[in-house]
């Protein structure tokens, strides 16, 4: 397989075999021709499903002074953090991942995504020892509507620092807990002067 690096700096090889051993090597070209081969890091590994990634195109929003609306998509990069494709150098944004690796395009470790788990808290590390409703979770399971969002309400006037976790069969992903549409962003909060309270 010829990967062209003005495109992709990651690829994903699709239509593996869950179980079977699969080794990988890799050599640059130019039009001198190709140079020596590296052979990967594990050497070898085995195909299987892994936990989600984290969610993207996350934003938490004031609804109204005591009510905070977050919005999300499923992941788009994989829970080991390189992207499925892209990144070269025409082409720096990272590409979906390939149909067939899970539900469409998404990043779901193999699985389907059962269900989301958003959390909020006053403390940006969530270590507050704080109760309802100044910290809190909800299970969001209805996977039909997307982009997703879920309404954080009857909050007294705080700071709130809110993340996103994606769960399927094989565990809990890595949360999201930062704005942007890879979750790079700014942390993803609201404040008691956007709640207007």
């Amino acid at each position: 397989m010829e990967v062209f690096a003005t495109q992709n700096m990651t690829y994903t090889i699709n239509a593996l075999s869950t179980g079977s051993v699969y080794y990988v090597r890799v050599s640059a070209a130019n039009m001198l021709g190709y140079g020596s081969v590296q052979t990967s890091s594990p050497t070898f590994a085995v195909m299987y499903n892994q936990v989600p990634g984290i969610p993207v195109a996350t934003t938490a929003v004031a609804y109204n002074s005591t009510s905070v609306r977050v919005d999300w998509s499923p992941p788009f990069i994989p829970a080991h953090g390189l992207a499925c494709s892209g990144g070269g150098s025409d082409h720096l944004e990272a590409n979906a991942c390939p149909a067939g690796m899970g539900h469409g395009t998404e990043a779901d470790g193999g699985v389907s995504i059962s269900q989301y788990v958003v959390e909020w808290d006053t403390v940006a590390d969530f270590s507050s020892s704080n109760a309802l409703p100044l910290k809190g979770s909800a299970v969001v399971t209805d996977m039909s509507s997307k982009p997703f969002a879920y309404y954080i309400t009857n909050l007294p006037c705080y700071n709130y620092y809110v993340r996103i976790y994606a769960y399927n069969t094989v565990g809990q992903g890595q949360p999201c807990n930062k704005d942007g549409a890879l979750c790079a962003g700014n942390p993803l909060s609201v404040t008691t002067t956007q709640l207007t309270c």
